[in-house]
């Protein structure tokens, strides 16, 4: 099954319920997010619940076309949780991970630290998504604007702060490499500002959410993370209200900037 992690929108838990044997079945997920699997072991306290964080550049062409860009990284791990014991969950997701790679895939490897993972990847998905998204660039126009400056970085090392609050100190040259790792004319249009663009619900409670809800939790102060947080929110219901017809307004007079002074 293919979703984006929305859980305003839907239970990921409740869809895939019909097809889960207790005890039997593992739960792979390989989406976006930080905090997806805490509905999936609470749900089936039973299974595995196995994440996966997907390096992969693609896009949909037409129809029907994708075209896949370099070469897919997946890291697996379980997440692990007291409904079974340690070296099940762990034996289950190095069988998983043999059969990925028995696949032909580009390169997939067991991790048993997936929450430091996760958190490297919100890295990304916390900042070039997001503020592509708000601003409608793409990556090389992010960079190359004074947006890396002014608001990549220090969302990534507010992000940075609060990872390390959750117990995973990731390495300065982590966000180094990430912020200046790609050509300042990369034409890359990530997936939320193609979300963004189309109309669709974007995954923003999990993706920037779900690490703001840890800031509050753990006393970090993260104002450029929640600012766009908030921005994102609204030019999120603006879409919801364009899909429903209800974009033009209710007054049937026109006011310029002159009349409201």
């Amino acid at each position: 099954m293919s979703t984006k992690q929305l859980p305003e929108s839907y239970s990921v838990a409740d869809l895939i319920r019909p097809v889960v044997t207790p005890g039997v079945t593992s739960i792979i997920l390989i989406q976006n997010g930080l905090g997806i699997e805490a509905p999936l072991i609470s749900a089936f306290p039973g299974s595995t619940v196995i994440t996966g964080v997907s390096m992969i550049g693609s896009r949909t062409v037409g129809d029907n076309g994708i075209v896949h860009v370099g070469t897919e990284r997946l890291i697996l791990g379980p997440h692990f949780h007291g409904g079974l014991g340690r070296e099940t969950q762990l034996q289950r997701a190095r069988e998983f991970v043999a059969a990925y790679q028995a696949g032909g895939c580009g390169s997939c490897s067991l991790e048993e630290d997936m929450g430091r993972s996760r958190w490297q990847k919100v890295l990304w998905n916390g900042t070039f998504n997001t503020l592509c998204a708000l601003m409608g660039m793409d990556v090389g126009e992010l960079q190359t604007s004074g947006g890396r400056d002014t608001m990549l970085l220090p969302m990534m090392w507010e992000l940075v702060a609060i990872a390390k609050a959750d117990g995973h100190d990731l390495p300065a040259e982590l966000v180094q490499k990430l912020a200046y790792g790609l050509p300042d004319d990369c034409p890359y249009r990530p997936s939320m500002l193609l979300d963004m663009e189309q109309g669709r619900p974007m995954e923003i409670e999990v993706i920037l959410g779900n690490p703001l809800k840890k800031a509050k939790l753990y006393g970090v102060d993260a104002p450029k993370c929640q600012a766009v947080y908030e921005l994102l929110k609204l030019a999120q219901w603006k879409n919801e209200q364009r899909a429903l017809g209800r974009t033009a307004s209710k007054s049937t007079g026109k006011i310029d900037g002159s009349d409201l002074l």
